[in-house]
């Protein structure tokens, strides 16, 4: 599978790009594992069998269902690892092979024996020729900076708003500000209790003249989607992730238009909840 060329030690031209710029993915790119396709029609897929254990195990606290390389480490630590192998999953063939895993669930991924992670089921598949839109980075990076001109005129360059749409720039910021604040340090700390609030935040009356206006395309539904869960999977983890590493590493729309890292807060790994 050409998915699989995501995640060997060759270094794709993307990231190639990316280090050129001086940033670095954060690690574990390759010890994430997609099964060879034995054979492939339009309904049916057959691969390699993996053998490890649902990332539910991790979910649900079983620690021995758990493989070697796994089970040996603390709950918060293999959290951590599993979340950050996921990132690169999900992100890395965007960026590096012109599709996405679309279809993010616990049961879609299994923790393998030497802490490595595999990728199951590719029915459901958003296509990123040309690697992740680049307004999608640069409209993370406006709302991030607080650039409310530039995240309309972004918002209708990809198509979420229409040219006639009349919104207040401030409005779109606000709205938009927890998803990229992800972003906005060196790690991001998510949990059940951040989902929620963003959850809450986003169905706020107040923000309804905004919604109205923004529709994902077509095109990016799919995208839009993956990246909502891939938060989800995050915060059912109670992870802490280089979020902005992924984005560094892999958008080259945010890798250009965001500044230098703010410091870290004093007190730990941030955690955000509107």
């Amino acid at each position: 599978m050409r998915g699989a060329s995501a995640f060997t030690h060759h270094l794709p031209k993307e990231l190639a790009a990316a280090r050129a710029a001086g940033v670095h993915e954060p690690p574990g790119r390759t010890s994430v594992t997609v099964p060879a396709v034995y054979a492939a029609t339009p309904r049916v897929l057959i691969t390699r069998w993996l053998d490890g254990a649902p990332l539910s195990a991790l979910l649900d606290g079983r620690t021995d269902l758990l493989p070697e390389g796994w089970r040996e480490l603390d709950p918060g630590d293999a959290a951590d690892l599993a979340a950050r192998l996921l990132g690169h999953a999900i992100y890395a063939p965007a960026a590096c092979t012109g599709w996405m895993h679309a279809d993010l669930h616990s049961g879609n991924f299994l923790l393998l024996p030497g802490g490595r992670l595999g990728m199951l089921d590719f029915g459901a598949v958003a296509a990123t020729p040309g690697g992740i839109p680049a307004p999608f980075g640069q409209l993370a990076a406006a709302v991030l900076t607080g650039d409310g001109p530039a995240a309309i005129r972004l918002a209708r360059q990809c198509g979420a708003l229409a040219a006639d749409a009349q919104v207040d720039p401030r409005l779109i910021i606000e709205l938009l500000h927890p998803l990229a604040a992800t972003g906005a340090h060196t790690t991001f700390t998510y949990s059940r209790v951040w989902l929620r609030g963003l959850m809450s935040h986003l169905t706020q009356p107040r923000f309804a003249p905004a919604l109205r206006h923004l529709t994902p395309p077509p095109q990016y539904a799919l995208l839009w989607r993956a990246t909502l869960s891939a938060a989800g999977l995050f915060a059912q983890l109670d992870a802490t992730v280089p979020t902005r590493g992924f984005h560094l590493a892999y958008s080259p729309g945010f890798r250009g238009s965001i500044p230098p890292a703010q410091p870290q807060p004093t007190g730990g790994t941030l955690r955000h909840a509107s």
